[in-house]
């Protein structure tokens, strides 16, 4: 995601709105991980005053949502329709949690603000709609042309995540240094990752499988393992001592 963000708002302020009214479970099927804008409130498309219905909303990027939007549910699809739709940012007083974290996954800007600066970002767009705004993803905050700053709330992690285009495994790929410290660190010993992956300093530690106690040899320790001779098959067999009984 590009460091700013330049568009036109859509107000919705309506609460509450929940993921089954994002995306209708009906479409849950698709196996697609593209394709999802055209079902987004598929359930309201039919209502003339609803938003996205709303001539003047065409080709917005910025969502003024109401509060705890994106409840219910955590199909992640929900966060997939509102990227396809085109919106680059959702702005609310309030998310429902997996929904926001859905979002910043799926490249989507999801942040809150106050109440007070909620309504007037609702207010400026509703009152004229061709108004752009600037988001600044590195300072937190939406700059409205009458050069007010709203500033929005979103954690750092998240703001990481979308200016370097990080998923959940190039995030953690980032963080390797302090694996590899850490595998280091630890007694040999212990259970290691096993060798070939990258995160071991040093070959020569080698795994230790688990269940086996610390100083076993080569060939394991059978002080507790079962009875292999031929004849006994049981843990519990008696040790066959030669004394007649």
């Amino acid at each position: 995601m590009p460091a700013t963000i330049t568009g036109r708002m859509m107000a919705l302020p309506l609460p509450d709105i929940d993921t089954d009214q994002l995306l209708p479970k009906q479409f849950l099927t698709r196996l697609a991980a593209t394709g999802w804008g055209e079902f987004l409130f598929h359930g309201r498309r039919d209502e003339p005053d609803f938003a996205l219905n709303d001539p003047r909303y065409a080709g917005t990027t910025i969502l003024v949502a109401g509060p705890n939007f994106g409840c219910g549910s955590s199909r992640e699809q929900a966060a997939w329709a509102i990227r396809d739709y085109g919106f680059q940012a959702v702005i609310a007083p309030s998310f429902g949690s997996v929904f926001q974290s859905n979002c910043i996954r799926s490249g989507v800007l999801a942040a809150t603000c106050t109440s007070e600066e909620w309504q007037e970002l609702i207010r400026v767009a509703d009152a004229d709609p061709l108004t752009e705004v600037v988001i600044d993803l590195v300072a937190a905050r939406l700059c409205l042309p009458s050069h007010q700053a709203v500033a929005l709330d979103l954690p750092a992690v998240a703001r990481r995540v979308l200016l370097e285009g990080l998923d959940d495994i190039s995030y953690t790929e980032r963080e390797l240094p302090a694996v590899r410290a850490y595998e280091a660190s630890r007694p040999v010993w212990l259970p290691r990752v096993p060798s070939g992956d990258g995160l071991n300093p040093s070959s020569e530690a080698a795994a230790v499988p688990l269940g086996r106690a610390a100083g076993s040899d080569s060939a394991g320790d059978q002080s507790n393992s079962r009875p292999t001779s031929e004849g006994s098959d049981r843990a519990s067999d008696p040790p066959n001592t030669g004394e007649l009984a």
